[in-house]
């Protein structure tokens, strides 16, 4: 039986009977249909139009759109996949090779971060991280002594599987039936909260729970450890905490005037110089807003023009510690990552993205299971460091 065929008989909950077939046809169809109700409980929903699992002709738009969503979410032409219990699971060989997708992003923030570090592949879900650093200089005269090239920092990463689940009801299939493009915005929209939920973890995970508790740990702080908490815990000699910034006042004096000359006065004596390259300042929007908005509030009304443009200029280019400054979602408003974007890596073990199509008339949904096994990786602490804590009087 083909995936088409399949989907007709899934959804059809009514007694709908094509005139043009034979008596007998007719009852095998009713058949059919009366046990897809005793089987899936009739789910519930009146609402849902529902189709006969022998009409062939003149697809219903909402029944298209059923197929098409499935083939968008999958990656999958229809007719290769195989539902057996309600249910398809997307062969591997097909499976898209990288956690981290693009797609029209209709959501407020933006993922683009993950398209600026490393996503690297790895067969095993255990191993060790190979960084291949630079040593001690190599040029010198007279005898011949040759050393290693190389410096290799032995660490190890663990893979470990973080589910991205998500469902669409039925009542939505139906209610957009007839808008074109609503498998690829959808879709889209899935695929930016995943890319944002890597983040989330990225900057707030501490620890992986075999079962994750969202009411405890709403910044999914148990789905994984992230880049920072890998500072505090793998080199926590390279967290810089209890610095602060004076107030504007000066009533209330900080370990630093501005934040500027204390992310300068950390990163131009924790960082080696050879490391003083390509390093940016990662950090919340709020920590740039707060430090932007009394230049704009206090712009000279006499030179207006002139001020606006200089302001201008440095809300598009913001610099953070004469260091160019990254922002991203979720990251601690209390804290600068200090490093180079391609020091971070998003580690993701081949073989492991398992996703299940299935059909749950029970809740009135059509479900798409999606996981892999990741970590979060720093590939050389010595390039980076992270000021955490940091107060402003």
């Amino acid at each position: 039986m083909n995936f088409a065929d399949r989907i007709k008989e899934i959804l059809e909950r009514g007694n709908v009977q094509d005139k043009n077939k034979k008596p007998e046809v007719h009852d095998m169809i009713s058949a059919t249909n009366n046990g897809l109700k005793k089987d899936s409980g009739n789910g519930g929903n009146n609402e849902v139009i529902h189709y006969s699992a022998g009409s062939g002709v003149n697809i219903h738009p909402a029944q298209a759109m059923y197929e098409r969503v499935i083939e968008e979410f999958s990656g999958v032409s229809h007719e290769k996949l195989v539902f057996s219990a309600d249910a398809a699971i997307v062969p591997r060989d097909v499976v898209l090779p990288s956690p981290a997708q693009t797609g029209e992003r209709a959501a407020t923030w933006s993922a683009a971060f993950l398209s600026e570090i490393n996503i690297i592949p790895v067969t095993k879900d255990k191993g060790e991280v190979l960084y291949l650093g630079p040593t001690d200089p190599l040029a010198r005269t007279g005898i011949r002594d040759p050393r290693d090239s190389v410096s290799m920092d032995q660490r190890f990463y663990y893979c470990q599987q973080v589910n991205f689940d998500t469902s669409i009801s039925y009542s939505d299939l139906n209610r957009f039936s007839g808008l074109e493009n609503y498998p690829r915005l959808v879709r889209a929209a899935v695929d930016n909260r995943r890319n944002l939920d890597l983040l989330l973890i990225g900057f707030n995970g501490t620890h992986h729970a075999d079962v994750s508790n969202p009411e405890i740990y709403p910044n999914r702080e148990d789905c994984g450890m992230g880049w920072l908490e890998k500072y505090r815990t793998e080199a926590h000699e390279r967290v810089i905490s209890g610095l602060s910034v004076s107030s504007r006042e000066t009533i209330t004096t900080g370990t630093h005037y501005s934040i500027d000359g204390l992310i300068q006065d950390v990163w131009g004596s924790a960082i080696d110089e050879r490391w003083h390259y390509d390093l940016v300042a990662v950090c919340n929007y709020s920590l740039l807003h707060r430090k932007h908005f009394p230049l704009i509030n206090n712009l000279d009304t006499s030179r207006m023009n002139t001020e606006i443009l200089v302001n201008e200029k440095i809300i598009k280019n913001p610099m953070l510690g004469n260091l160019p400054a990254v922002t991203a979602p979720f990251f601690p408003e209390d804290a600068v990552l200090i490093t180079s974007l391609k020091n971070l890596s998003l580690y993701w073990q081949e073989g492991s993205i398992r996703k299940l199509i299935k059909d749950e008339p029970h809740y009135d949904r059509l479900a798409f299971y999606e996981s892999w096994n990741e970590d979060y990786i720093i590939e050389n602490y010595e390039a980076g460091c992270l000021i955490d804590g940091i107060i402003w009087k």
